[in-house]
């Protein structure tokens, strides 16, 4: 039979839905889904007379699902400059001072990704480093967690802030002996500086979003958790945004909305302005409510049971109180709001699964309920997590940044179980994988890499951090693709290669089965297709 919008895709390595991997393999697309995936010679005999591709020993696997990151602060930040190789103040000051260089008077200096634990004394730089630059101008240098930044002191006077000006709730303002600020600014503080920078137009909003969607395509990305309602401070201008770019933009991922909220008053907005989560379509489908409950490892305000070995008495920050946050799930969950917890810290898991299970009201609601990133843990918490069946949406990457700060800064117990992807799955807990782009990059394939290598990006340690912990590749890759389509409750419509299913799809060039794990990271997305069109 021949079909007019059905094409085959054929002499390729192909992973299709069950898992099964075919070495001669092929795909048929019909209309934007598969009509059929397997061993090239099933395939041909069904739709052999149909337009043929030949992709030349590639190998095809689902579109990746990057299941948090974000969207809108990715796309900005593609034009902004990326500190995150800069391993010493002498050579922060040296790129600082390239920049200024280059840049236009009374323009803003906005660094990102800058990583203080790569610098020997692995503390950020306070206020008169960065005043003691060539510039009058506001310098904001954002810690690559996005829970911290440091500023110079025309910034502070931009934002208001002097010695009188009180700790925002929810965040900290760092200061000298004297009181005085010194310029580190944590947490909710960091959004008194972003509040006061100029706003973008609905035109550049939707832009930057096309930016953002154009680089995640580039890496194979088809499918995306979003977490951008918060990103201007005007959540109805950020919905419009995002259905501007809907009808402006033909080529763009598939986006799933996480909905951040600081407390009931949000929540009640949010029920005017959005939707519940599960409602939507194939392009834009609504989804939990975003809370933030504490840090960052890096920033040391992950929440902890113990103190940071480098700084004792410091156990972190909770962003809300444990009643608190019950009564916003409790009152989410009757609106028809899954939550989306962020919790790094094993005093926050803690928090958010005991306030979880307080909340839900049926056991459909707590097992669709998710912690995101799920770092810091102990053997208790983790079965726990397990026996209710939650999911965590993990990123893998981080290991390769976080690594040496676990040994310098957790107790010995915490340091034995995080980034527990193994102990989590085998447990019962829900894994889904994400980048957190841009806090890092969003090539998939360096999260593959990380979880069966378990190596940070020198390739150290040989064996591997915690080896127990590794993944296997199959597993990073149904954690890449289809657990973030069971997690928006779309794995009946894509996730995966299975007839009925959308056709999106990658052609890798090589078969990442063959690559030792050092080598997964180099590999190339030649293609990416969406609902059977080729878009890169």
């Amino acid at each position: 039979m021949t079909a007019k919008n059905g094409r085959v895709y054929y002499n390729c390595t192909i992973r299709e839905e069950r898992g099964l991997w075919w070495k001669d393999g092929a795909l048929a697309v019909k209309d934007g889904r598969v009509a059929a995936c397997g061993e090239r010679a099933g395939v041909m005999s069904q739709y052999g007379d149909w337009p043929q591709e030949d992709l030349k020993g590639a190998t095809v696997l689902p579109g990746f699902n990057d299941a948090h990151l974000h969207f809108y602060q990715l796309g900005a930040d593609l034009a902004a400059l990326d500190l995150s190789q800069v391993s010493s103040r002498e050579e922060l000051r040296e790129k600082l001072e390239l920049e200024i260089e280059s840049k236009k008077e009374g323009d803003i200096l906005l660094g990102i990704r800058l990583n203080d634990s790569r610098f020997p004394e692995e503390r950020l730089p306070e206020r008169d480093f960065l005043d003691s630059l060539p510039t009058d101008d506001p310098v904001i240098l954002r810690r690559i967690c996005y829970h911290a930044a440091a500023v110079n002191s025309k910034t502070l006077e931009l934002a208001g802030i002097d010695r009188d000006k009180t700790d925002p709730e929810g965040g900290k303002i760092g200061r000298y002996s004297d009181g005085s600020p010194n310029g580190l600014l944590f947490d909710s503080a960091v959004d008194l500086v972003l509040e006061k920078l100029p706003e973008p137009g609905s035109s550049e909003i939707i832009s930057t979003l096309d930016q953002a969607g154009k680089h995640l395509l580039q890496q194979g990305i088809t499918s995306v958790g979003i977490d951008d309602l918060a990103a201007l401070n005007r959540a109805e201008d950020m919905l419009a945004a995002y259905q501007g770019y809907l009808q402006a933009t033909r080529i763009r991922p598939r986006l799933y909305l996480q909905q951040r909220i600081k407390n009931t008053a949000d929540l009640e907005k949010l029920t005017e302005i959005s939707r519940p989560t599960g409602e939507g379509n194939e392009e834009l489908r609504y989804g939990p409510i975003k809370i933030m409950l504490d840090g960052s490892l890096g920033a040391r305000t992950a929440a902890l049971t113990t103190s940071y070995l480098d700084d004792p008495g410091n156990k972190g920050d909770l962003l809300l109180e444990a009643a608190e946050l019950q009564e916003i799930l409790r009152k989410g969950y009757q609106q028809g709001f899954i939550p989306a917890i962020h919790a790094i810290g094993d005093r926050a898991i803690k928090t958010a699964l005991e306030a979880i299970k307080a909340a839900a009201p049926k056991l459909e609601s707590l097992h669709r309920s998710q912690i995101i990133h799920c770092q810091l843990t102990r053997p208790a918490l983790i079965a726990e997590l397990g026996r209710h069946q939650l999911w965590a949406v993990v990123q893998p990457v981080f290991l390769k940044s976080d690594r040496q700060m676990v040994k310098n800064r957790l107790d010995r117990e915490l340091q034995q179980n995080c980034f527990a992807w193994h102990s989590l799955s085998r447990a019962g807990v829900q894994l889904a994988f994400s980048s957190d782009a841009p806090i890092e990059p969003t090539n998939p394939l360096f999260g593959l890499k990380a979880s069966v290598s378990r190596q940070d990006w020198q390739g150290r340690p040989e064996q591997g951090f915690l080896p127990e912990e590794r993944l296997s590749l199959d597993q990073a890759l149904e954690f890449y693709s289809k657990a973030g389509a069971r997690l928006s409750g779309e794995s009946q419509n894509k996730g995966s290669l299975g007839t009925g299913q959308l056709a999106d799809f990658i052609v890798l060039e090589e078969d990442p089965r063959r690559l030792s794990p050092s080598d997964l990271a180099s590999l190339e997305v030649q293609q990416t297709y969406l609902a059977g069109k080729r878009v890169i």
